[in-house]
């Protein structure tokens, strides 16, 4: 239904969620007090969850929509610039609890042994957005643009090089080319 709906309407979703590339089956687990819990033992006091199959999220979105992902969070971040605003505050901070807290929220969410590889960035959006930048140059510094989709810059390049497509109007035949994995 979302796919439907982005498909109709316009839009996009981000999914951030536990999961997978469908290689896993019976993840349906309890957690209690953030420790694993045995669903069986006392009925209705566990929070019951299961990852996400992303991969049936693609097959079931392909044919609407266009998808992107899963990356991991951390990427994810990264890629949306997470490192600039913790580093602004911590230079404007003189309190050492909150230059704690700061630390202690960015190592959550970007560490790989925490939330950084666990959580997966899955993104559905329309087929004309991916090809919105194409043929657009930044004559100042004569590269591309950033990628259409925002945090999704390093899977955007790879799914034009997999189709054997040069967004903005480089050309197929280039010594560019060995370098768009990274211009982006």
């Amino acid at each position: 239904e979302l796919s439907q709906c982005i498909a109709l309407t316009g839009g996009a979703a981000l999914v951030a969620d536990y999961g997978h590339d469908g290689t896993k089956t019976d993840d349906f687990r309890g957690f209690c007090g953030h420790k694993f819990h045995d669903v069986l033992i006392a009925p209705g006091i566990a929070d019951l969850t299961a990852n996400v199959d992303f991969s049936y999220l693609q097959r079931m979105a392909q044919a609407k929509v266009a998808s992107l992902g899963p990356i991991k969070q951390h990427t994810f971040k990264k890629n949306m610039g997470i490192d600039v605003q913790p580093k602004v505050l911590l230079d404007k901070s003189n309190e050492t609890s909150m230059r704690q807290q700061l630390l202690q929220g960015y190592d959550m969410l970007m560490n790989p042994k925490k939330t950084g590889e666990r959580l997966n960035i899955f993104a559905l959006l329309l087929h004309q957005s991916l090809q919105g930048g194409r043929n657009q140059m930044n004559v100042c510094q004569s590269k591309p643009y950033a990628s259409p989709v925002a945090g999704f810059s390093d899977l955007v390049w790879q799914l034009y090089l997999s189709l054997d497509i040069l967004p903005f109007g480089l050309p197929k035949k280039s010594k560019q080319r060995k370098h768009i994995s990274y211009i982006a």
